[in-house]
């Protein structure tokens, strides 16, 4: 009978990245990871079905179908977990519940959810923090930062607490006169891939509020090319 290898693995997408990673939290490895550009540009070089990677798509069912199909792709498993070839060895990995649980338990401190910060009603998540006293949204975007962006060894609270808060600056503490409207329009009307996450929306969207309270609310045309891309692909 063979040996199974059933490695938890961290399916990390949205809200982090639009783009997914797949890694061994044990191991600190990166098992597989995917950049939308890559299938923008290069989807025959994909290893997985494309609709599997988009972020639109629920978390749970998306990793949980993503995992399976990796599965299938012993070669890949055995060399990463290096398995000798002579080995009679499945590698047969499960989605970790890591990020539900800790991102879970932090948001429903906050009275949110999971399902609230998904991609696909990420204006709506926006619309419900302006709803919310400058204070009590400024907390959340700070307390964001600390939790999940911030190295774990940086000093808290963060600058971002401390100097972006209601009264204070975030694009004008860096950028002088016009340039801090121009650095903060170019964040907001970014449609490339990589670096656009949840973090790179609530600084935008706080900033806007801060700041830039005269300009039209941004829409983030990444989330356009997002559905775009994957509505090409369904169609």
């Amino acid at each position: 009978m063979p040996e199974k290898i059933q490695p938890e693995l961290v399916v990390s997408s949205w809200p982090f990245r639009v783009g997914t990673i797949i890694y061994d939290p044990l191991l600190r490895i990166d098992v597989a990871s995917w950049d939308l550009a890559d299938l923008a540009e290069q989807p025959d070089m994909l290893r997985v079905a494309a609709p599997l990677l988009n972020p639109l798509l629920p978390y749970r069912k998306r990793s949980e179908a993503l995992i399976r199909e990796m599965t299938g792709d012993q070669d890949l498993l055995r060399a990463v977990y290096q398995v000798d070839p002579d080995q009679d060895v499945t590698v047969a990995p499960k989605v970790s519940d890591d990020v539900e649980r800790e991102l879970g338990g932090w948001l429903r401190e906050r009275g949110l959810t999971i399902n609230d910060i998904g991609l696909r009603g990420l204006p709506s998540l926006l619309d419900r923090l302006a709803d919310w006293p400058a204070d009590r949204h400024h907390a959340f975007c700070a307390d964001w930062w600390e939790a999940f962006e911030q190295p774990a060894a940086a000093p808290k609270p963060s600058a971002f607490r401390t100097m972006a808060g209601p009264g204070g600056k975030l694009y004008r503490q860096t950028y002088k006169g016009d340039a801090a409207a121009r650095a903060w329009k170019a964040d907001a009307d970014v449609t490339a891939f990589g670096g656009f996450s949840l973090w790179h929306a609530l600084r935008v969207h706080w900033a806007w509020r801060l700041e830039f309270a005269d300009q039209p609310k941004p829409t983030f045309p990444v989330l356009s090319r997002v559905a775009e891309l994957f509505g090409r692909r369904s169609s």
